[in-house]
């Protein structure tokens, strides 16, 4: 007889038992039940229908963005393309709706609250007597702000993000030499079908072809070199790569980019010279594994650029920078806001040398790297110590 585990928990002990409704899912108790029943509604055979606030909850439980298109524009994440208004606003939702850390709202309640027109006011009830520390400022932000949970009709997101979105892929699909009439659903399936690289590529044309400059929360300003430039030099490298996409095919693009060749293809096809040390090297590496000192990079000047500087943790983060180059080791958000001070002077600083930076994080020895090789004055030795510590070779003593 076949040992089943329970979908919730993957234990056998005590056996589970199947879902009555689809007779799929297997349980070991209620309790496992009633928790997973916010991602299972989607598989099994519920007897309402599936409505937006099932995709918020689901959202919360996975912890991530929404994408059903009605979710987005019912429950306000439409309003703005900005990545701290989303991150902001999911956690708002967590704390309505999360039954162990939250309010534990059902998505049935906040549909109701939806349809009746009450969804702003009873949100600020459930929420206002919520405990506001630093590290919760979207507590604050929305109480602020109630009306950011405001939807917009289907139509009225579509005009405002979706077509323009559509537009600009339209315009890329043609450039590449691809039909600039595909229906949507075929341009999105084409794009998903590709490889990860040409993905990214698309991405970088779609941007390039808008003439608009990189956002630093954008993969692309990492994945396309602009991490390891100077910001006044990011509308130079911008140029060089419009130049470059006008002088060769996107196959070929695709392939340097994919093979770490992107400097050689500059100057064979269009005689770019790069003289910039940081930017040169990192065109003739491969965009997998990027150095995580570019990836240090994108999060100080995420945070800085966002305003963030005085609640850094909020900012989200490459996780593989919590390792290298100190992070996990903060207790406060007094100590992150030392390791922000601290990566903040050095990429300001002309003269830093990031390459350098990461040969020390690789090595172990952060601490004696800004200690001796940059002669810091770091007026919390003892604290820094211990904060810039990583599981790395080290050569510390």
């Amino acid at each position: 007889m076949p040992i089943h585990l329970c979908t919730r928990c993957e234990r056998s002990d005590p056996p589970p038992k199947r879902c009555a409704a689809c007779k799929k899912a297997w349980y070991c108790s209620s309790q496992c039940q009633r928790r997973d029943w916010v991602c299972h509604i989607f598989d099994c055979n519920p007897t309402r229908a599936i409505t937006s606030a099932d995709y918020i909850a689901l959202a919360v439980e996975q912890n991530e963005y929404p994408e059903h298109v009605e979710a987005v524009a019912d429950y306000g994440f439409g309003n703005s393309t900005e990545q701290e208004h989303s991150d902001k606003l999911l956690k708002v939702y967590t704390d309505l709706l999360h039954p162990e850390t939250g309010r534990g709202i059902k998505a049935t309640t906040l549909h109701r609250w939806k349809t009746e027109g009450t969804l702003v006011e009873n949100m600020v009830r459930e929420l206002q007597d919520l405990p506001r520390e630093s590290d919760n400022d979207h507590l604050s932000w929305f109480l602020e702000n109630p009306d950011v949970v405001d939807g917009m009709s289907v139509r009225e997101y579509e005009l405002q993000w979706m077509l323009p979105y559509e537009q600009s892929m339209r315009r890329t699909f043609g450039f590449i030499g691809l039909s600039e009439t595909l229906p949507a659903d075929d341009m999105i399936q084409y794009n998903n079908s590709l490889p990860t690289h040409k993905q990214e590529c698309l991405m970088f044309y779609s941007i390039l072809l808008m003439k608009a400059l990189l956002n630093p929360s954008n993969l692309t300003w990492v994945k396309f070199g602009f991490a390891s430039c100077r910001r006044s030099s990011e509308s130079v490298l911008v140029e060089m790569f419009t130049m470059l996409i006008h002088s060769c095919t996107f196959d070929e693009f695709c392939a340097a980019y994919e093979s770490g060749s992107l400097l050689l293809l500059m100057i064979k096809a269009c005689g770019i010279h790069i003289v910039d040390p940081y930017i040169a090297t990192f065109l003739t590496e491969t965009p997998e594994p990027v150095r995580s000192v570019w990836w240090l990079h994108q999060y100080i000047e995420n945070v800085v650029t966002g305003g963030h500087e005085s609640n850094p943790s909020f900012m989200p983060m490459n996780p593989i920078i919590l390792t290298d180059y100190g992070f996990m080791n903060c207790k406060t958000t007094e100590d992150h806001r030392l390791l922000i001070d601290l990566y903040k002077s050095f990429f300001a600083d002309m003269d830093s040398d990031p390459l350098a930076l990461h040969d020390a994080c690789m090595e172990g020895r952060l601490f004696r790297y800004f200690t001796d090789d940059q002669k810091c004055q770091l007026r919390q030795k003892k604290k820094y110590r211990r904060l810039l510590l990583n599981p790395h070779p080290s050569k510390e003593l």
